[in-house]
């Protein structure tokens, strides 16, 4: 092969090994996002009150003295529950109450409401919707912040 030949195929050589990377890199492999997993807990078994783990040993509630009326089309629904604290001091707390329709769909929520609870001492959590539509309720209590 002379040197002229060389120096006319290098450059032919060099474009299309251009052209093949260029083709390989454009074309990606599409991947599928992971599926979220199955709940192992049943919707029915859901808390009603969802307490925050710095505050499992030091609140309370009487579940069977909670008021609770589910909405109607010309009265929204409303929710009272009664929290203890087991504390020899003040604990500030902060809370919501999620509403859902017949469906298990939130369909709105209160806004955070904080509450100081002295030391042994009960007082009413209490929530009302803005809707009818409301069949379920889930209360949300946090340490305040």
């Amino acid at each position: 092969m002379t040197r002229a030949t060389l120096f006319r195929i290098i450059p032919i050589a060099a474009a299309c090994a251009a052209g093949l990377i260029a083709v390989g890199g454009c074309q990606q492999q599409h991947v599928s996002p992971a599926g979220a997993e199955r709940d192992p807990l049943p919707v029915e078994l859901y808390p009603d009150i969802v307490v925050d783990r710095a505050l499992e040993r030091v609140i309370v509630s009487d579940v069977d003295r909670i008021v609770w009326r589910a909405g109607e089309p010309t009265r929204p629904a409303s929710v009272a529950v009664p929290i203890r604290s087991l504390s020899n001091y003040d604990v500030h707390t902060q809370y919501r109450v999620l509403w859902y329709d017949d469906s298990g769909v939130q369909i709105g929520a209160t806004q955070w409401r904080f509450v100081s609870l002295a030391p042994q001492v009960e007082q009413q959590f209490q929530g009302n919707s803005t809707s009818g539509k409301v069949q379920a309720w889930r209360m949300e209590i946090r340490v305040a912040r």
